[in-house]
């Protein structure tokens, strides 16, 4: 048995030596034909190649992170490390041509070197806007190159497409009046829905200053706002992210210029200016005071139609009037704790001297509405009146009643304030704060 146990085990020991023998470098193929800077050094001269193919250089929409407006940026890269950067941030404010590298530290980076117009927007707020000037080439085609922020981390990590650019791509005059025609002029309702089949899911804002758009709508009784980027075309928009309204996602939309209206056809969504809220207002509350005074501080909390007919009232009123200048105007006695009786007072200023205009009403609270109703006039009304017929109308007239919303306290003090929209021509908005008991 002993030398049966040699014998096995001095087998074993030739087979070993056996199957070392055959493992000899001249008979292993290496993993790879190229050392690692070969290999790098193929990539790199691959996206060169890729990069600066494209006679008009290529377009991506950039956004730093999901707070930060979106912009177009036509990049068009030469062979000798330059490259052209225009945008329609700061309406082109920061176009450039810089040097950028390829390099290679963890990943394959598209490096731009000097300052334009990424450098800008990384510097904003203290170089704490999740900008970046690095990128990761995640993938590069003739047709398309994937770039990932090399900065971010956690779930806001931006991601920073290109495609091949046209022509005009560079022209950004459609996407300025686009910008300006999804804002708005003020000139329309305060109201603007999204109607999913012709039903109310939400409610639109955007504001052109800061490129975003805000989502608000009703889930579980709790109301959501979702502030987003939005990518702009000369003739619509879309959301860099789909936002979800309990189930249906909003992705893009196109003007339609005959009715006004902002639409997906195929999903049959709708965002236009409407007659009703979206949303219900938050009620105001009315407790200690009697009066309404016009919120003189915070005009921009009135619409922007209030104030142009507030502004253009009070001019006629001044060149109708031999100099007279209307500097307030007041309602009355109009709250519910109120024991007077309820008036309009237009005040203004002959030299050093204040008079009035008073229009006398009959004030109901239905249904969270308030309605009025004219019933005579006195002060110089009759005599100095002419001029200010319109603002009246704005301001107390509305068989569909004003909608109250509280918005606030007053900046100067804490009075709470109110904004009463008219119900008959919802671009009127008022703002008051509450005063006197």
């Amino acid at each position: 048995m002993k030398n049966i146990f040699n014998l096995i085990t001095k087998l074993n020991l030739l087979l070993l030596l056996l199957f070392a023998l055959g493992c000899t470098d001249n008979d292993v193929e290496p993993l790879f034909e190229q050392s690692i800077k070969e290999r790098t050094d193929e990539f790199i001269a691959n996206y060169q190649e890729i990069l600066t193919k494209p006679e008009n250089g290529w377009v991506g929409v950039y956004s730093p992170n999901n707070s930060f407006g979106a912009y177009t940026m036509v990049m068009d890269f030469d062979e000798n490390g330059n490259v052209k950067i225009n945008s329609d941030y700061e309406t082109g404010g920061q176009d450039n041509t810089i040097t950028y590298r390829l390099d290679k530290t963890l990943k394959i980076e598209l490096v731009l070197e000097t300052y334009a117009v990424f450098h800008e927007i990384f510097s904003l707020n203290d170089n704490s806007n999740q900008g970046e000037f690095v990128f990761n080439i995640l993938s590069a085609t003739s047709e398309e190159i994937v770039l990932e922020s090399k900065l971010d981390y956690g779930d806001d990590i931006t991601i920073f497409t290109l495609r091949p650019a046209a022509a005009d791509s560079i022209n950004f005059d459609q996407v300025y009046e686009s910008a300006e025609q999804i804002e708005g002029d003020g000139t329309e309702s305060v109201f603007r829905n999204i109607l999913l089949n012709d039903e109310v899911i939400a409610t639109f804002d955007y504001n052109n200053s800061s490129r975003l758009a805000t989502i608000s709508y009703i889930k579980e009784d709790v109301t959501i706002s979702v502030s987003a980027p939005i990518a702009i075309t000369a003739t619509g928009f879309s959301f860099l992210k789909p936002i979800d309204v309990n189930g249906t996602s909003l992705i893009s939309f196109e003007y339609n210029e005959t009715d006004n209206v902002y639409e997906n056809i195929d999903q049959g969504l709708v965002i236009l200016y409407d007659n009703i809220p979206g949303l219900p207002l938050a009620t105001p509350a009315f407790a200690g005071y009697a009066n309404l005074r016009y919120n003189y501080v915070d005009t921009e909390r009135s619409s922007t139609a209030f104030n142009d007919l507030y502004a253009k009232t009070q001019e006629d009123f001044t060149n109708a009037n031999g100099g007279r200048t209307i500097y307030r105007f007041y309602l009355y006695n109009i709250l519910p704790d109120a024991t007077g009786d309820p008036y309009l007072s237009i005040q203004y200023l002959s030299g050093s001297s204040s008079y009035s205009m008073n229009y006398y009403l009959e004030r109901q609270i239905v249904d969270g509405k308030m309605y009025f109703e004219v019933t005579g006039q006195s002060g110089n009304a009759d005599s100095r009146g002419a001029t200010v017929v319109e603002l009246v109308d704005a301001i107390v007239t509305s068989a569909s009643g004003f909608y109250m919303k509280y918005d606030g306290t007053f900046s100067t003090y804490t009075n709470p304030t109110v904004t009463m929209i008219n119900g008959d021509n919802t671009k009127y908005a008022i703002n008051y704060y509450q005063w006197g008991s």
